[in-house]
């Protein structure tokens, strides 16, 4: 079964309040309503490519599947790739560092970006 992680991306991104978030960057109340607090059937290519778009991130990630029995959950199959995965909250980490060790943090993303 497929599920949304929209939710658990934008949180994992320090959005703290991902339904004003959806808001501001061109979901409508009613659809960011139900694309974080309801079972989402349906979700238009539009609305996806604006989250993503916003999120700097691809569909891929704000979907999560568990097989629905163990005889569907096969090891090589490429919806592994969509299992949920641990994100962790790294600002708790991040206000413990120094600010040389942030500085040496940021300049390593920055090569990455």
């Amino acid at each position: 079964m497929f599920t949304l992680c929209i939710d658990k991306v934008l949180r994992a991104k320090g959005i703290e309040k991902p339904y004003t978030w959806l808001s501001k960057n061109g979901i409508n109340h009613h659809t960011a309503y139900k694309l974080l607090h309801k079972p989402t059937l349906r979700v238009p290519i539009q609305v996806l490519h604006t989250i993503c778009e916003a999120a700097w991130c691809t569909p891929s990630d704000l979907f999560e599947w568990i097989p629905d029995n163990p005889i569907k959950d096969i090891p090589n199959h490429p919806l592994q790739a969509l299992k949920p995965k641990v994100v962790h909250d790294l600002i708790p980490d991040l206000q413990k560092l120094t600010p040389q060790q942030l500085l040496e943090i940021e300049l390593e993303i920055k090569k990455r970006l």
